[in-house]
Parts: structure tokens; sequence; C-alpha cells
């Protein structure tokens, strides 16, 4: 965490129009700057930067801050970030607040992962001379622009060059087994190289840190994956990055489009033939944390996936993902046996961006025009077709916007009863997307569930506790949750958090795994789905946050507990078993409003 004086004092030093004018072309107008917004698309300058009071505002679209809110809104970087890019612009020295040693073990050892990582890059590049990888680089008819951009290097088929060149380095050998690039295969008694005679893909994060790598083959050998990639770890997991978003982030901010394709290769070609604006999932199916990340910089997508029956059945699941997220959802269709490499190929230079974007079409209307065809003319293939065609309707939350893709559904299929194709009068099991079933969640389980991301995500972050004598109390989230559990008798109502926390109390997670990654990865389902789901916490004042959430838990408890006691009361009870229930509620109740009034202060 940075001093919050060091945040001051770049502030003050900072002049915002300096900045903002790197990404925005501003005209002064008095003493204010207007420009187009950078967060919205439009014709008319409403952005306005205002260097007296240190702020930016869009008229228009209402998007507002100071410089590092723009920073972290543009670039789609952290707090963190934001404040140590103007740091160095202005020549500050960064400090940081008072850390735990927990803390400083923690960035340490993160720190001395995205090192080692980048060392391992420098490596792979320098290898990029090789015969080998340059046939490969001319064979695809990827040039020297788009492989500087994307940063790629090769692992020639040497089984320990990379284990020994960064030994060399410094770097121990459980350092590199714990960052992936090395392992101990079951059939040798020493270490290898985890990527050999492949091309060399590094994944990089939304900051631009290389958080693992993905390796091709360079010579296809049915005996072995084309594909191999680093194993997942604290600081990466598959499911939440996406290939090129880093590098194409700014063209699809501008571009209010991003095309979704399916491999590494296929976003070198779109790049490289200017459709810059292109991100794949790294090697399986898109996930909801992947269609979310992208929702920071657009609303709107363009699916291209592979010509066959497995691209259109992969881009059928992601329509479904994007149109729970209220996405505009477009597909370009490829044509049998293609894919967008391929095809890429096939483009005139210069003429690709103009060819995706006349030849894109909607992409619930595309699918549902496909179904309908293929169910033919009987009318059991026709009601199959149907319940499909609803259940992709079931995924749009928005009323409006599904009333009028039924509209459109009911011209292309004849079907003039057009409150059949709604999902809530139509008789089918609806399959919606996990997305759609926690904005159901009640009161009581978003505040569990917050708890419960607190206990996972910082639950080894200490707090400083002032106690009722004045002394202070330093116990970590975990700790203080524990104690005020205890204390206040608080019940867990959802099992699901309940058993979570059971495990929490009794299960000693290893310190080199850590409490988030051991519970994604759960061998309960249920438990690993379920923390997949939760983010980090953001509350600068853990203290407060907490006690807040225990407090409105303890409420919800007292809340039952009376409900329950009024019931009684309506059952025939002795006249000393009403004065006595009548009491413990009188209790409660006071209980109840004390806790409510500390929660509004």
């Amino acid at each position: 965490m940075i001093n919050q004086e060091t945040i001051d004092k770049i502030k003050q030093v900072t002049d915002p129009v300096s900045v903002i004018s790197q990404f925005v072309k501003l005209i002064r107008k008095g003493t204010s700057y207007r420009g187009l917004c950078p967060f919205h698309q439009e014709q008319n300058p409403s952005f306005s930067v205002l260097p007296s009071k240190g702020i930016y505002k869009c008229f228009s679209c209402g998007e507002t801050g100071d410089v590092i809110t723009f920073l972290m809104k543009h670039e789609a970087i952290s707090f963190d970030e934001a404040v140590r890019r103007l740091a160095v612009r202005s020549g500050i020295l960064v400090e940081d607040a008072v850390r735990t040693t927990e803390d400083k073990k923690h960035h340490e050892a993160r720190e001395c992962f995205f090192t080692l990582n980048e060392a391992a890059a420098e490596c792979f590049v320098s290898h990029l001379d090789c015969e080998e990888a340059q046939v490969f680089l001319d064979n695809r008819g990827i040039d020297t622009e788009t492989v500087s951009r994307f940063r790629l290097g090769f692992a020639p088929g040497i089984d320990d060059l990379l284990l020994r060149t960064l030994r060399r380095k410094g770097y121990s050998e459980e350092l590199l087994v714990t960052n992936g690039l090395v392992f101990m295969p079951q059939s040798k008694s020493r270490l290898m190289d985890r990527f050999r005679n492949r091309m060399i893909f590094p994944i990089r994060n939304l900051s631009g840190r290389t958080v693992a790598f993905g390796g091709r083959l360079i010579v296809n050998n049915p005996k072995i994956a084309k594909y191999h990639n680093s194993p997942e770890s604290i600081y990466y997991q598959k499911r939440r990055e996406l290939y090129g978003l880093f590098e194409g982030k700014k063209a699809i901010t501008k571009e209010g489009n991003c095309f979704v394709v399916e491999g590494y290769t296929d976003v070198l070609r779109l790049s490289a033939g200017g459709v810059e604006e292109t991100v794949a999932p790294l090697g399986t199916a898109l996930t909801i944390d992947q269609v979310k990340l992208l929702k920071r910089f657009t609303r709107c997508v363009t699916l291209m996936t592979d010509g066959d029956d497995a691209g259109r059945k992969s881009a059928l699941a992601m329509l479904k993902l994007f149109l729970a997220e209220d996405f505009e959802v477009y597909l370009f269709p490829l044509p049998q046996g293609e894919d967008p490499d391929s095809y890429g190929k096939m483009i005139p230079e210069g003429e690709l961006r103009m060819k995706l974007y006349a030849g894109r079409q909607d992409a619930l209307l595309y699918f549902a025009g496909q179904i309908w065809k293929a169910a033919g003319k009987e009318a059991l293939y026709r009601s199959r077709a149907l319940q499909v065609i609803v259940e992709l309707l079931a995924c749009i939350c928005d009323p409006i916007r599904r009333h009028f893709y039924m509209e459109q559904i009911t011209a292309l299929t004849g079907f003039r009863d057009i409150r059949a194709l709604d999902p809530k009068s139509y008789p089918v099991n609806q399959t919606e997307p996990a997305v759609s079933a926690r904005n159901k969640l009640t009161t009581r389980e978003k505040t569990e569930r917050r708890l419960i991301s607190w206990l996972i995500h910082r639950g080894e972050e200490r707090l400083v506790v002032v106690l009722g004598n004045n002394e202070i109390w330093n116990p970590n989230v975990r700790e203080f949750v524990h104690a005020i559990i205890e204390l206040e008798r608080i019940q867990w109502q959802i099992s699901l958090c309940g058993r979570i926390w059971a495990e929490i109390q009794t299960v000693q997670v290893p310190g080199q795994i850590g409490y988030k990654l051991y519970y994604q990865n759960h061998s309960d389902l249920e438990i690993a789905g379920m923390v997949c789901e939760l983010t980090s916490p953001e509350a600068n004042n853990a203290e407060a946050e907490l006690r807040s959430i225990l407090i409105s838990m303890r409420s919800s408890d007292i809340g039952a507990v009376i409900g329950e006691m009024c019931t009684q009361l309506s059952r025939p009870v002795g006249e000393t078993g009403i004065e006595e229930i009548k009491s413990q509620i009188i209790k409660l109740k006071k209980e109840w409003y004390i806790l409510r009034e500390y929660s509004l202060q």
C-alpha cells in the first residue's frame, strides 16, 4: 500500500492536461480543455479537463475523476500501478505504508514470480533467430512488427537450455519449478524445461506483466500435444486472462468492439491484418470471468470461431455468456474448414478489417436461422428447434431487447404466437448461465458471500483494533471474524458458506499454495465454483467493513428468532410461557435496535 502523503504529493505536482492529452486530443476553451470522450463513442466533444481543480468530466456519459482515476479506467490498471506510473513521470520516489512481515513476504514472492518470468521471456526472445523459428514465422506470414508487439519467442529442442541459462543468472531450481518453467518427468530423475522445440507466446496481464507462457510445436507430432501452457499459479488462472487483451485494449476501447477468436495464431493473424481489437481464451472454453474482464473495455463483441461443428458449438456457448452480460453480439461465419488464421491469409493486404466488419451478422439471429433451417418441416423437430431458440432468448436479461428478438424470430419462423417465445411463459428447461442465478441472491446470501470473500482473499491481512481498555489487538481477518462470531453467537444460514467456514477453522492450508488457490481448486466442486465467483474486497477500512457484515448477520439472526417467538405466541401456551417469550422478544428487539443504530453510523 502506498503512503498517503506520497499520493497527495503526486496529485499536487501532476498536470492532468499533460497526462490526459497523451490519450485525448484536447483544445483549450477558457480555463478548461475540451475533447472527444475516450470512454464512449461521440461526434461532438463533451469531455472536459479542469486543471485548476485537477479533475476531468464527461458531460455526456458522466465519467469523472482525477488523473489517477483516468489512468485506472483508460489503461485498466490498479490504483497502485496508476500512482507508480505518475510517480515515475514526476520523478517522485514512491514510499509504501508500513507493511507487516506477511505483507512483505507476499510482495517479495510476487515480484520474484514476475521477475523470473521476465528473464525467461528474454531468453525465449534471444532464440528467435533460430532457423526453425524463422521458417515457422515465414510460413505463417507473421511480420516482425507483430512478433515484437506480442514479444514472441522460441524454445529450442534442448532438454535443459532454459534451466541452465536461468540458473547461471542466480535463480534456484525450486523457484523455476514453482513458476512452472521446469519440471521433473516421471521417466527421468532430473529436471527438464517445460517448453522444448516450441514457439512461445507470452501471456501478459492487463499491466503488461508476463503471468504465463503458451507453447506451440514447431512440427506437428500426433504423439505430443500441439499446445502446451504454463501450469496455473497463485498469480495466474487461465479462466481469468485473455490472450491479446493487453496488446489490444486500446484498440478495443477505440473501436467499441472486440473480435473473440479461439487460438494464439488467430489473434496474431487478425492483429497483423490491422484488426488489433482481438483476443482469445487460453486453450479452454470462454469463462464468465473472461467475459466480465472484457466488459471493462466494451459491450460489443464479434465471435470468429473455426468453420466446423466444434467451432460453431463453441460460438454458441460464447453467445450465451455474452448475452447474459448484456453484450451486443455479432458473428463472422467462416467457410467450412477455415479458421481465422487461414482465412486471414486469403484476404488481400489492407482489406481484412473491411471484410470482417462488413460480413458480420447478429449472432443470435444467425444461430436462430441455422437451427430453424436444420429442423426441416416436421413438427417434432420444429418444436425442439423453438425450444433451443427460446433457451437463447432466456439469456437476455433486458425485457425490451428480448421482445425485439422475439419479433425478429417470429418473422423468421412464421410462428405467430409471439408470447410463446417469451422464456417466462414457454415451458422449457432453461439453461441460463450461472450469472443469472447470482442476480437472485437474497440479502443474507450476499452478506455471507462477502464475508467468505474477505476470509479467502484477505484473510491474512492484519487489523489494528482498539479494545475497551485502550489496548491494541492485532488479529488477522480470520482471527477477528472468529472472535466476533463466537462472542455474538452468529449463525451461518447459508449451508455452503457454513461448510467453507467450518473448513477454514480446521484445515491448515500450505503457505505456498494460499487460501485463494486452495479453495478455487477444491475437490468439492460446489465450494470451488462459489469461490471462483468471488472477487477480492476493495474496502480500505477492513475492520469497519467486517463489523458491518457481522452486524448485518447478527441483526438477521435476531430478526429470525423474533419471528419464531411471535409465531409461538400465536399457539396455545401458559401465561408463564407467554410472559417469558415476551420478555425475550423485548431484549432481542433492544439488541436489534442497538445494532441497527451502530450500523447506520
